[in-house]
């Protein structure tokens, strides 16, 4: 999952953004080659202040759920298997 935009500053805002930044993957960015392997084009990670094509934090969804839960664990309830049969 992309870290950008109002994801990053919600996660900014609940004082997690470093944590986020530990477990994110490790993506230096993206490059087109062409059939010889020269690069044609490249973007960056940090390209746009990290809110460009390439996000500069992204986190696996398993890794930011786990975030999450460790995190808000007291402060939260779970329901888990649980689902919504009808709205009133």
């Amino acid at each position: 999952m992309d870290l950008r935009g109002a994801g990053r500053t919600v996660i900014e805002r609940m004082g997690m953004l470093d944590d986020a930044r530990c477990i994110g993957l490790d993506q230096a960015g993206i490059s087109w080659v062409d059939q010889q392997g020269r690069t044609r084009a490249a973007i960056g990670s940090d390209d746009f202040d990290g809110e460009g094509f390439i996000s500069e934090i992204e986190i696996l969804r398993g890794d930011l759920v786990d975030l999450l839960h460790r995190r808000l664990d007291d402060e939260v309830e779970y329901l888990f298997n649980d689902s919504i049969m009808r709205l009133a």
